[in-house]
């Protein structure tokens, strides 16, 4: 007959029998509190088994303080919040982490590509362009290295690098039970093995590439490649950390601060003040406003848009708002500098003077700007309409001209006359209607048949090699007055005016060329 026996397990840490529990997964030493896997015997260190320790340095009023600290520089709390914030739990706690020290030694390969200049030619013309050559390489590097890896409870990312970066860390201490006096202690949650794979590995991993990488040759650089051995040391330490929850308007809020320093801390979101904020996102009405106004400037007075005139109360109410929001922002410091303040007095741990104090003491004036905002549906409407119409009287003050000024034709003058009906003709007033139409067209062939063949003299004068020079500008010139002139005969009224304005306006422009090329004839 058998009999069944219990399964025996005996704990990794200090060697005492351990009493097996029916359907327990992990077993707890009841000398020194190691938990051990019973699947896989797993040990999971105790905290006992640290072999450093950095000492706690503040206390729960520093703890405290800290948590005042981070609720003043939050900028978008509300700013009543130091006032009715009640705290409801304060912990000082020793929290697990393992430092990972050791040596390591990697090969590498990589392409290293050095850049020079090539010059080819195209069309005639010589061209350049930048090539790389590459050549591979490899090599060896080794060194030290420390890192250290958080090994607890879950804890929010920011607590976690702030404890992995904690100011105490160059004060390690061995381990003593009198550091964890009045303290919490929280356990590992895992092995240095397990720690190592999860975070600590591409923490070694990130310091071998950095200084793989400052192998790096030539201009560029591609294809890098590494192995790498790992002799390493996993050392157990506790660091300290202090943990501030606070209530406000029913809600839960926790700081963390280090351990070793109040003056580093982290937190949760806290709530946003809405009204200031919806104070300072309707200062942009005024400043957007003008913005569109500017645009139906644009379009309102398009040939003669003075474009200062619309600019200017931009930018006025764009530091309008900047002006305003800081006055806002400014306002809500002060009253949260008044809290901290109060608190810290009623605490015993201020060393200011007494009239420094009053002076924080004293309720801040509410500036000129923060007091108009009661007035926000009246004021921010009429301020874009008000620079809409002081943009419009600039812009009929000051008119800038884009379009081409319409060419008034006048009869060529040939020569002098000395006939005294002639002189009686010139004297009259300008005929009207459709005579005075035809007159001024007719003027106006006279006028370019003359530039036409006042320009044809000149260039035959110009020399055949300075011809090849000029010819590609002359016909480009010649394009661009044909464009130029079209446009402007574009805004006439009938056919026979603009064909008057354009053979005007082509007259007057060819003359110019033809003093240009006249510079060229010898």
């Amino acid at each position: 007959m058998e009999t069944s026996q219990k399964p025996q397990y005996t704990c990794t840490a200090c060697g005492a029998k351990l009493e097996y529990a029916p359907g327990a997964q992990a077993l707890q030493c009841p000398y020194c509190g190691a938990q051990v896997d019973i699947a896989t015997g797993r040990e999971t260190p105790h905290s006992n088994d640290s072999r450093y320790i950095v000492p706690m340095t503040i206390d729960r009023q520093q703890l405290q303080n800290a948590a005042y600290k981070y609720m003043f520089s939050q900028e978008d709390a509300p700013d009543d919040i130091l006032d009715y914030a009640t705290f409801t739990k304060t912990r000082l706690r020793y929290v697990p982490c393992y430092v990972f020290d050791g040596h390591y030694q990697a090969v590498w390969t990589a392409s290293f590509g050095y850049d020079r200049t090539e010059r080819y030619m195209v069309n005639g013309k010589v061209q350049s362009r930048t090539v790389t050559d590459w050549r591979p390489a490899n090599g060896q590097d080794f060194g030290d290295f420390r890192v250290m890896s958080y090994a607890g409870e879950p804890l929010p990312g920011q607590v976690v690098a702030m404890v992995e970066s904690s100011s105490g860390l160059e004060n390690l201490k061995n381990y003593d039970p009198a550091y964890l006096i009045n303290s919490e202690v929280s356990e590992f949650a895992a092995t240095a093995e397990e720690i190592y794979r999860q975070d600590g590995e591409n923490k070694v991993n990130a310091i071998i590439e950095q200084n793989i990488y400052k192998h790096a040759q030539g201009d560029r650089q591609r294809d890098w490649r590494w192995k790498s051995e790992v002799q390493k040391e996993s050392v157990p330490i506790l660091v300290p950390v202090g943990e501030m929850t606070f209530e406000y308007k029913g809600n839960e809020y926790t700081v963390w601060c280090d351990g070793t320093d109040d003056g580093v801390y982290s937190g949760d979101a806290l709530p946003v003040d809405t009204e200031r904020s919806k104070k300072i996102h309707m200062g942009h009405i005024p400043w957007i406003g003008t913005v569109i106004g500017a645009i139906a400037g644009y379009f309102l007075f398009k040939e003669t848009y003075t474009w200062w005139a619309f600019v200017i109360p931009i930018v006025v109410m764009f530091l309008f708002w900047i002006l305003r929001r800081a006055s806002i922002k400014s306002y809500s410091r002060k009253l949260k500098q008044r809290s901290l303040t109060n608190y810290q007095i009623s605490n015993n741990i201020s060393n200011e003077d007494a009239e420094s104090i009053s002076q924080h003491l004293k309720a801040p004036d509410k500036p000129l700007l923060l007091s108009l905002t009661a007035f926000d549906l009246i004021i921010l409407p009429v301020l874009p309409l008000a620079c809409f119409g002081i943009s419009c009287g600039l812009q009929n003050a000051f008119p800038t001209k884009h379009a081409p000024a319409v060419v008034k034709p006048r009869p060529a003058k040939i020569a002098p006359s000395t006939n005294s009906n002639d002189a009686k003709v010139n004297s009259l007033a300008a005929p009207q209607g459709k005579v005075a139409q035809q007159s001024d067209l007719e003027a106006a062939i006279r006028l370019n048949k003359m530039a036409n063949e006042k320009f044809t003299n000149t260039w035959k004068q110009v020399p055949a090699e300075k011809k090849a020079v000029l010819i590609s500008k002359v016909q480009n010139a010649g394009k661009q007055i044909s464009e130029f002139c079209k446009k402007a005969a574009t805004g006439t009224s009938d056919g026979m005016t603009q064909k008057t304005v354009y053979l005007s306006c082509t007259a007057q422009r060819l003359e110019r060329l033809t003093a240009e090329v006249q510079k060229f004839v010898p």
